[in-house]
């Protein structure tokens, strides 16, 4: 397609806002990540990303903060809109599907949530991680938002009363026509059509097919190859030239999920210091001020040295177990308990970050890049390179000047971390 367009994309956390903008950025279109609908009209970018942070509030404010986006991704001229869900459909998906249908005034989305390079496939509309049903898998057992059913429709019926339809392997593996006919069946009644999906080249199906789709819901995967029919020849993005390439690099885990304990053992076994606090002693005020006060003279020292800290809570299952029994006597729900220990490892990094002028950083966690995010005044983020598969670099706009890595818990590999490093130290 050689006319140029505008992609509008409302995400509700910051991890997943990035991990789509990124397949657009390959392509040469510029990616801006915004925190709130009034930011986007400060900037220029052929895609504009809106996160809207909602994945943990209640259905009707993820339903009103992503109608706000929409509108107002509306009013900067968006021709195509996704509606970015987590890969393993995690949050409100209901409620802000149809948010984003309401406010367009439109009646079919399509919804893709498999991500193959991630290990994320939908069959006969039942999504797997891995090979493993999703109700079955380690999403099973997640703090915030346990899955507990492997039915996208059943999951996006809690919260929608749309019709729902299926669009089966065995119509894609048929071509693209094949998958128009049935979206031109679906559109005479409305609601969502769940794709099946298990391959790269199933996304490439798929994508020759939507391409001129108005509204696409769904993981970030779809976009790398629909983002291929509206490349841009030029380079949109350089690297900001940053100071203070002496400094170590600072690397903060807020994630408990096993790829996460994995990509930290592996940074430890390759040299990283590593810095992790009692999460219980955070219920003392006390004791968790002189706790993370120790953190942080500790980590200051090496970074200053330019020796590269990880910062982490202690995470191993015993202790989280003991978290939220010892949070329920004290009044804290799961998701409390949660923003307790993410908000203090981001004041931690915050200070870090101003005591020693540090300019990269290496987030792993959405609740925990959010809090960072938010405590740095970050307002817009232009994407910048892919590290791995759904991870990328992204360099604040404005003050402080950051070059970020902010990911997914549980997404990249075994040495994700040290790529990292090696990645920021560059720049």
């Amino acid at each position: 397609m050689s006319e140029r367009y505008r992609a509008g994309v409302v995400g509700d956390d910051i991890t997943g806002c990035q991990d789509i903008g990124i397949f657009f950025t390959k392509q040469g279109l510029r990616s801006i990540t915004a925190s709130s609908p009034d930011e986007i009209f400060k900037h220029q970018a052929d895609v504009l990303i809106i996160d809207t942070d909602s994945r943990f509030d209640h259905a009707k404010q993820a339903y009103d903060k992503a109608a706000k986006a929409v509108k107002a991704l509306q009013q900067a001229g968006c021709t195509q809109y996704f509606k970015k869900t987590c890969s393993v459909f995690r949050g409100n998906i209901g409620a802000e599907f149809d948010a984003m249908l309401d406010t367009l005034n439109e009646s079919l989305m399509i919804v893709i949530a498999a991500f193959p390079k991630n290990g994320r496939t939908t069959v006969d509309g039942r999504h797997y991680v891995y090979g493993c049903e999703l109700a079955a898998s380690q999403f099973r057992h997640d703090p915030m938002n346990p899955m507990t059913s492997s039915d996208l429709a059943a999951i996006i019926a809690l919260q929608s009363k749309r019709p729902i339809h299926h669009l089966l392997l065995k119509t894609i593996r048929q071509g693209h026509h094949a998958v128009r006919r049935q979206i031109e069946e679906a559109q005479k009644v409305g609601g969502y059509l769940i794709c099946d999906c298990e391959t790269q080249q199933d996304l490439k199906i798929l994508a020759a097919a939507i391409v001129n789709e108005k509204v696409i819901g769904g993981s970030s995967a779809i976009a790398e190859e629909l983002a291929v029919y509206h490349k841009h020849q030029e380079t949109v993005q350089s690297h900001a030239v940053l100071p203070d390439k002496e400094r170590g690099i600072l690397l903060a885990v807020g994630s408990i999920t096993q790829q996460s304990k994995r990509q930290s053992a592996y940074a430890l076994a390759h040299g990283v210091i590593h810095i992790p606090f009692d999460p219980l002693m955070l219920y003392d005020r006390q004791a968790s001020e002189k706790m993370l006060e120790g953190c942080f003279q500790k980590a200051l020292s090496h970074l200053l040295k330019g020796e590269h800290v990880l910062l982490q809570p202690d995470c191993e299952n015993e202790k989280v177990t003991l978290m939220k029994t010892v949070g329920r006597t004290k009044g804290y729900d799961e998701k409390s308990v949660s923003k307790l220990v993410s908000t203090a490892l981001a004041k931690l990094v915050l200070q870090l970050i101003q005591a020693s002028n540090q300019h990269r950083i290496c987030i792993a966690g959405g609740d925990t890049s959010a809090r960072i995010i938010e405590m740095l005044n970050i307002h817009a983020s232009e994407l910048v390179d892919e590290i791995q598969t759904g991870i990328c670099s992204s360099l604040s706009l404005g003050e402080p000047k950051l070059l970020m890595i902010l990911k997914s818990g549980s997404f990249g590999n075994e040495q994700f971390l040290i790529d990292a490093i090696d990645y920021l130290k560059q720049y």
